[in-house]
């Protein structure tokens, strides 16, 4: 997606974050994987409590770079996130969200 792309993510991130009531596990969870060849897991749903360190988070998640692949991004969300130790919640929706740059 390159480096200009990658910025207005994190912009559109900060910006969804933002505008959330509640972060924590007693509100909205957010989790994030940047993914390329291979999915890298930046935080799981239970790593912030606020909002404020949640958003500090996202500033600070540096570009990966490397080719798309989606479905492993995917899985590993599956797999990795929507889990009890990574803060899933039975009886709560979950939501995943894919930003890719097409491929």
């Amino acid at each position: 997606i390159g480096d200009d792309n990658f910025n207005k993510i994190i912009s559109f991130l900060y910006s969804t974050v933002g505008a959330l009531d509640k972060i924590g596990p007693d509100g909205t969870q957010v989790a994030i994987i940047q993914f390329s060849d291979d999915p890298r897991t930046e935080f799981k749903l239970n790593a912030y409590k606020t909002k404020e360190t949640l958003l500090e988070a996202i500033q600070q998640i540096a570009y990966k770079g490397g080719n798309t692949k989606t479905g492993k991004a995917i899985k590993h969300a599956r797999e990795i996130l929507f889990t009890g130790e990574a803060g899933m919640r039975r009886g709560i929706p979950k939501v995943l969200v894919v930003i890719t740059d097409g491929r």
